[in-house]
């Protein structure tokens, strides 16, 4: 006789239920597969996310946030003409000499540093124009998958030789090695004509070619005003937060 035999037919019956109980969970449980840090919580199997580095780095001139860096586009460089670095949303380079005339407000909570990119024309004694570039990568993409990404850029002005700069108005962006959905040019474009000391924010949308792709950021203008202007400077921020980039799934 078996030992649910013996027992009386109420504590019988509890340890029957118990039993199907158990063995049921036993069945479920390795199909409700989450996943937690990057791993499937099952079987600990590492999940591929995607990643671009945020810009919330340490302030300075030529100074970036881990996985940013100059994009050098004239040799020999010159961190005068070519200017680029991180700056805070109140200050150039993070410097107290060298406010905005207007600050930014945070582009997220707990997130004050930006990447700073200048354009100018007709300084520095010269009718030439000069103009900086930062770059990143994109990393852990799967080809053929499809991603969004989303940049943050913003306009301000200082005083430079007694007199305020003017607002830039426009940043380009460049992705290489993907191919273009949104918009189908290689370069996009964020428009910050009449939105002065505010942030404006663009989704990028691509196919991935390979597991990476090179991010370009920089400020820029329409050939109409370049052409119109005798002289100007622009400064350009670029923000981009944690998780910025996701994968779309249809």
């Amino acid at each position: 006789m078996t030992l649910i035999q013996k027992l009386p037919w109420g504590l019988a019956l509890a340890a029957c239920m118990m039993m199907s109980s158990c063995s049921q969970e036993n069945v479920a449980e390795p199909e409700r597969e989450k996943l937690s840090n990057g791993f499937s919580a099952a079987h600990g199997i590492p999940v591929i996310i995607p990643y671009i580095p945020t810009t919330n780095g340490p302030a300075g001139d030529n100074m970036f946030a881990p996985g940013w860096s100059k994009y050098i586009t004239f040799n020999p460089d010159d961190l005068v003409k070519y200017a680029t670095g991180t700056s805070t949303v109140t200050h150039l380079w993070g410097d107290p000499s060298t406010p905005w005339l207007t600050p930014l407000l945070a582009p997220l909570p707990n997130a004050n540093k930006v990447i700073t990119v200048m354009y100018q024309k007709g300084n520095f004694g010269s009718p030439g124009s000069t103009e900086s570039r930062v770059k990143t990568t994109i990393k852990n993409l799967k080809p053929g998958h499809k991603y969004a990404v989303t940049i943050l850029g913003a306009s301000t002005i200082r005083m430079l030789n007694g007199q305020p700069t003017q607002y830039a108005p426009a940043i380009g962006l460049e992705i290489t090695n993907v191919i273009h959905l949104n918009p189908v040019s290689n370069i996009a474009l964020i428009d910050l004509v009449g939105k002065e000391c505010e942030w404006v924010s663009k989704t990028i949308t691509f196919e991935a070619k390979g597991t990476e792709a090179d991010l370009y950021a920089y400020c820029t203008s329409t050939a109409a005003y370049y052409e119109s202007q005798q002289s100007f400077f622009h400064y350009a921020n670029i923000f981009v937060g944690d998780n910025a980039v996701k994968e779309i799934f249809q």
